[in-house]
């Protein structure tokens, strides 16, 4: 059974368990949906408004909410836009929002518990997706802060530590933003970087 998309409606979710037909699935909450990764035919992620972090292990047949109880009752309610995940114990989920609402949570045991990585200290921050590779480096990157850059951070994974890139992508002056398309506005190949803003796109030499 393979998780393909949600077209039935913003809330629910559709498996295909064969090319004949569709298979609907839905939520018990009403999120809108952001963050997504298939890492098989059975694990599926998504994540999503409210905030929302589900998981289903059997294809989409029953799904978990595995959302972790440090972002939720926060006030405005936080948007959890990205998620990479190994399989069905450890994943990697980015909550967007200003200042201290963008943070990046890793669970090591199927969301029953959850570790805060990276939770950003600038007020002018935000975040706006990431992208890892199977060593576990990752390159996260948000809107530009005050000196005309974008927020660019890179993921050690010996340490598993994020820090501030030595140098960013400048911003056009016209007030160009990063593109918040669900983490499907960055890619990381190797020692490369290269992610989608508003009028075009970046590449940086992620190099560790």
């Amino acid at each position: 059974m393979l998780f393909r998309s949600w077209s039935a409606g913003p809330d629910r979710l559709t498996a295909i368990p064969d090319p004949a037909g569709l298979e609907p699935g839905t939520l018990e909450q009403s999120p809108s949906l952001r963050g997504l990764c298939a890492v098989s035919a059975d694990v599926c992620w998504v994540t999503g408004s409210g905030p929302t972090v589900a998981l289903t292990t059997d294809g989409g047949a029953s799904w978990r909410d595995v959302t972790p109880p440090s972002i939720q009752g926060e006030d405005p309610a936080l948007d959890v836009r990205d998620v990479h995940a190994r399989d069905g114990a450890q994943a990697w989920v980015m909550c967007a929002g200003p200042g201290g609402a963008s943070r990046i949570l890793r669970t090591d045991d199927g969301g029953a518990s959850w570790t805060v990585e990276h939770q950003e200290t600038d007020p002018a921050s935000f975040l706006d997706g990431f992208d890892m590779d199977p060593a576990g480096r990752a390159v996260a990157y948000g809107d530009p802060l005050a000196d005309g850059r974008f927020r660019v951070l890179l993921r050690d994974p010996a340490t598993a530590r994020w820090r501030v890139a030595p140098s960013a992508p400048a911003a056009l002056t016209s007030g160009e933003a990063a593109f918040a398309a669900s983490g499907t506005g960055i890619r990381l190949d190797g020692a490369r970087a290269v992610f989608r803003s508003e009028e075009h796109t970046s590449e940086l030499q992620s190099r560790q």
